[in-house]
């Protein structure tokens, strides 16, 4: 069914982010998440706003170097683009 392959694809590619996060290989996560530079993320403090890549990319790295481990909430909504 397509519903399962669909379920299954979701899996597996929370299973690859959460590999990637903890690897702290910030280019690949960067890039499973969006390839446009503007987009908005809210971090699991209200406070937590970015719209760009490079401060979303400062943020993480913030977020490792404080934390010293591999623990985040994550909620990412891309804004729209047209694309090409």
């Amino acid at each position: 069914m397509e519903s399962d392959r669909n379920k299954a694809e979701v899996v597996a590619t929370v299973v690859r982010f959460w590999q990637v996060y903890e690897r702290k290989d910030l280019a690949a996560l960067s890039n499973m998440l969006t390839t446009v530079d503007d987009f908005t993320f809210f971090g699991s403090d209200a406070a937590e706003v970015v719209k760009t890549r490079r401060e979303w990319e400062q943020l993480m790295r913030n977020d490792w170097q404080a934390k010293g481990e591999s623990s985040a909430e994550i909620v990412i909504r891309r804004t729209p683009c047209a694309e090409h």
